[in-house]
């Protein structure tokens, strides 16, 4: 068999500027990577205008690459890759909470308005996963992907992985990616799960409802009473189940620390911190007169309130009408709105201003038996007491 030596550059010779032994620069190693991409999308590329003064035809490029790439979700390097599902639910249940209208309102609209608003809901929940880690690993993957099919001589769907690759690579930011057809259908995948998890989890409960009929939750139950058992009886039946409800139940215990948080930082802004002392010390009192146990951090959840909370609960409005006079509330609203408009709306703090902005406005009841006001100061409360708590621990370390 003739061997074939490789060529020499020639002095002077296009991209052949590095000496003969000398490896090649990172940018020459770059444009080599560019232009391999762009030779082997070429089939695909060919089918628009793609002129550089063509931003339309662009537009209509890349988004057909983005919505085709889900075909390579069925090639051998990415059909195993999926995520977490608890955290897949958690994400696109909180994402439709806050994008999508409710049911009864997104029937009304127009069949495409209403697929846009459903699509552009999956593609942020999709963007939430977007890290340095799973981009690392799709781009490795997608190279891999388009050497196996090279040697195959699959044009078409090599032509596909090399601009879906050259798309992801010229931008970096999470709600592009979360445009991908592999992340979409990674999403979807996982979705499937979870919707199979909660099936199974409700099969669980009906075992406990047999035993406890007025259980809803897990939540409800007693560790190791009959019902509890025959709840964890059937979980074990469904493979990983046990281990899909432990992770939801730390996204949830995440999610109500980082309330306590965000909550905490609006209230530093918004009060005095004698003023918030001097509601606490009253509520305490009012609470003792009412023989009611002391303040816990669980969250305001129904299915999650100890008899304690519930009866704190129902003591949280009259110590809010007794504490924040109706000038005090819109005084609190007035310098809510002013740190909105100060902020940037992608710090969580401001999305959570926001939030709690438009529910305040709600007029329909008073202000002091709003919910949402009332968890807002009983999370503040929390974050309140907490940081006293980490407090004396530092100082007790210093001593």
């Amino acid at each position: 068999m003739k061997k074939h030596s490789k060529p020499t550059p020639k002095p002077g010779r296009k991209g052949a500027s590095h000496r003969r032994g000398q490896p090649p620069t990172r940018r020459q190693t770059e444009l080599q990577a560019r232009d391999q991409l762009l030779h082997e999308a070429q089939p695909l590329m060919t089918q628009y205008d793609l002129r550089s003064d063509n931003q339309e035809e662009w537009t209509k490029f890349a988004s057909q690459v983005m919505l085709d790439s889900t075909a390579l979700y069925d090639e051998i390097e990415f059909r195993d890759m999926v995520f977490d599902p608890a955290e897949v639910i958690y994400t696109v249940t909180h994402q439709f909470s806050a994008s999508v209208p409710p049911p009864e309102e997104l029937d009304k609209l127009p069949q495409e308005e209403r697929k846009d608003i459903v699509s552009e809901a999956y593609i942020h929940s999709a963007a939430e996963f977007v890290q340095p880690e799973l981009v690392r690993v799709i781009l490795d993957e997608l190279v891999n992907c388009r050497k196996r099919l090279k040697r195959e001589k699959r044009t078409d769907q090599l032509a596909l992985a090399a601009a879906t690759e050259m798309l992801l690579r010229s931008d970096s930011r999470p709600v592009i990616w979360g445009t991908c057809g592999i992340l979409q259908k990674m999403l979807r995948h996982a979705l499937e799960e979870a919707f199979a998890f909660e099936k199974a989890r409700e099969e669980a409960l009906k075992a406990a409802q047999i035993i406890q009929p007025d259980v809803t939750d897990v939540y409800d139950l007693e560790e190791g009473s009959p019902a509890d058992l025959a709840f964890w009886e059937v979980v074990d039946k469904t493979p990983d189940l046990a281990d899909y409800l432990d992770r939801q139940l730390e996204l949830e215990d995440q999610e109500r620390e980082m309330q306590h948080q965000l909550d905490g930082e609006l209230a530093a802004d918004l009060f005095d911190p004698e003023e918030l002392h001097e509601f606490l010390t009253g509520l305490v009192e009012d609470l003792e007169t009412h023989r009611v146990e002391p303040i816990s951090d669980r969250p305001l959840m129904p299915s999650e309130e100890s008899a304690a909370n519930q009866a704190l609960i129902e003591r949280l409005p009259e110590s809010i009408k007794a504490t924040f006079a109706p000038e005090r509330f819109e005084e609190l609203i007035e310098a809510l709105d002013e740190i909105i408009e100060k902020g940037d709306e992608a710090d969580p703090k401001i999305q959570r201003a926001e939030k709690l902005s438009d529910v305040l406005a709600d007029d329909s009841m008073p202000y002091w038996e709003n919910p949402a006001f009332a968890q807002f100061i009983f999370n503040a409360l929390v974050a309140s007491v907490l940081e006293e708590a980490d407090l004396f621990e530092d100082e007790d370390d210093e001593e």
